[in-house]
């Protein structure tokens, strides 16, 4: 009798522990990509994306003060929010210490989180 009693205690630990598991591994992690994603920017910002890719793909110090002047005109014009600032100062900011690589990423992600998005 206490065979079947343990047994039965032992099961709904093991459906927990699976359910657990499951969810460790089948729900975090799109949750983190999706946690971790650039900001959607608006359409009147798709602009300044590609400008600031062409700008650090070339690694043009001169685009990128271009790029920067004109994120701060739209920013002050009230055209871009302050997530998106972020996001664009970050990338620049990577770029100006000379991270080009790291920037480069960051852009091409950038670019990509832009694809099928809701603005």
């Amino acid at each position: 009798m206490k065979s079947e009693e343990e047994s039965s205690s032992i099961k709904p630990w093991i459906h927990i522990s699976i359910l657990a598991l499951a969810a460790l591994f089948f729900v975090v992690p799109p949750l983190l990509r999706w946690w971790n994603l650039p900001p959607a920017v608006s359409m009147e910002n798709l602009d300044c994306v590609r400008l600031l890719r062409t700008a650090v793909s070339s690694q043009n110090v001169q685009h990128l003060a271009g790029v920067r002047r004109l994120i701060s005109k739209r920013s002050a014009d009230g055209k871009m929010s302050s997530q998106e600032q972020s996001h664009f100062d970050s990338i620049l900011k990577l770029a100006e210490s000379s991270h080009w690589e790291d920037a480069d990423e960051a852009c091409i992600h950038f670019e990509m989180a832009q694809l099928n998005r809701r603005r």
